[in-house]
Order: structure tokens, then C-alpha cells, then sequence
């Protein structure tokens, strides 16, 4: 039985897509039928599932938690998930539209934005220009045209950017350790000092030496 109206578009990526570590595979838009209900399932990739319209329930292992409108939950892969409209209409409301992706690099990029196998969905996301990059990948996803891959990773990585700033609170770095070795790795032969990592991670002289001490177990000289 179809639960859904459903309209859906695929992707071949390019071996320079795949080169970068996370691509698209398809996308697609749903309006639900009555009694609505997918699932258990397990996926085989990573499915953003964006609710345009109405609420949707998720049971996911053994959690269940229920979205509505402006929410964004993942699908990953090798997880037993359901999900359903969780009350009965004549006319069902829920509206949904998803990005499924692919490649080594998603799982880190979808960590960035808050989101964990563990803990699959966000609140309120869907702010400012969001929609519009949604439909700009629903336009582009299935144009074989010369170039168009580039237009394809474009919105990709402009969703992503997006989805940080509505999920990671403002100020805030993503792992201000993580990103001070980065830049020692990158500037070392510059001669910087510790002063010019503490600037570059924006914490206490100290706390930044005892973090270094406590996650690697040497100290900075």
C-alpha cells in the first residue's frame, strides 16, 4: 500500500563528488495519504527529512519523539527506524521534504549540525533562505549538464552552513582544541607561540594547557 504522494529525483555523482567525501544521492517531496506509516526499516544511507507541514512521530531504537513543522530529522544508516503521522485526519497535513545523502565525510558533517545516531533530529531549522537552497538541490540534482556538479555541491555545502548557524549557538566553536591543532599543524614553520594559539582558540592561557594535558597528554611549550 503507498502511504504518500511522493516526488522524487535522483543523482549520479561524479568521481569529484565522491572526492570531496559527501554527495547526494536523491531528493524528493512527500504529502501523506491517510494513516500514514513507514517502517520499521532500516536505511542504507543518510536521509534528512525536512517537515515542511504538520507533525510526524520517529521512533528510532528505542526512543520515539515527535516533530512538527520547521524540524529536521536524519535517517542513518544501519538503524531500525519508524515514523507516522501521529494523529488522525480526514485530510492528513504532514509535508515533508529530504536530501539523502552519501560519502565518508557525512556522518562528521551531520555531527557538526547536532545531529547523532543517538540523538537524530533538531528543533526549528527551517529559518531565512533554508527553503529557497532546498529547492535550488530539487532543481539541480538531476541536471546531467557539464558542470552542474559544482552547482550540486554548492547548495550541498550551503545547507550544511545553514543548518550550523540554526542548531550551534551563536559565538560558539565547533572544537576550539580540535581547531588550535589545526592551525599549529598549519603554521608552525611561522614561529607563532602559545600567546598566538590562545588568541586563535579564544580561551584562558590555562584552561587551554590543561585541555592539551588532559586529551593528548603533553603540554604546550
Amino acid at each position: 500500500m503507498v502511504f504518500e504522494y511522493a516526488d522524487m529525483k535522483y543523482s549520479i555523482p561524479s568521481d569529484m563528488e565522491k572526492g570531496g567525501g559527501i554527495w547526494i544521492l536523491r531528493t524528493g517531496r512527500s504529502r501523506v495519504k491517510p494513516h500514514y506509516f513507514v517502517g520499521p526499516k532500516v536505511s542504507e544511507n543518510y536521509a534528512l527529512h525536512f517537515v515542511l507541514n504538520g507533525m510526524v512521530s520517529l521512533a528510532y531504537g528505542d526512543e520515539e519523539v515527535t516533530l512538527s513543522e520547521g524540524d529536521v530529522f536524519c535517517l542513518f544508516p544501519h538503524t531500525r527506524y519508524s515514523y507516522w503521522e501521529p494523529k488522525v485526519h480526514l485530510e492528513p497535513t504532514l509535508h515533508m521534504q529530504w536530501v539523502v545523502l552519501d560519502g565518508g565525510l557525512t556522518d562528521m558533517a551531520l555531527s557538526r549540525i547536532g545531529l547523532h545516531p543517538n540523538k537524530p533530529y533538531v528543533h526549528n531549522v527551517m529559518k531565512g533562505e533554508l527553503q529557497a537552497v532546498l529547492d535550488q538541490i530539487n532543481r539541480c540534482v538531476d541536471n546531467d549538464t557539464l558542470g552542474n556538479e559544482f552547482a550540486r555541491q554548492k547548495w550541498l555545502y550551503r545547507l550544511f552552513e545553514l543548518l550550523a548557524g540554526a542548531t550551534v549557538k551563536k559565538g560558539s566553536k565547533s572544537n576550539w582544541l580540535e581547531q588550535s591543532v589545526h592551525y599549529m599543524d598549519s603554521h608552525y614553520m611561522e614561529g607563532i607561540t602559545v600567546t598566538d594559539v590562545v588568541e586563535h582558540a579564544g580561551v584562558h592561557r590555562t584552561h587551554l594547557y590543561c585541555e592539551f594535558i588532559r586529551v593528548y597528554g603533553i603540554s604546550l611549550r
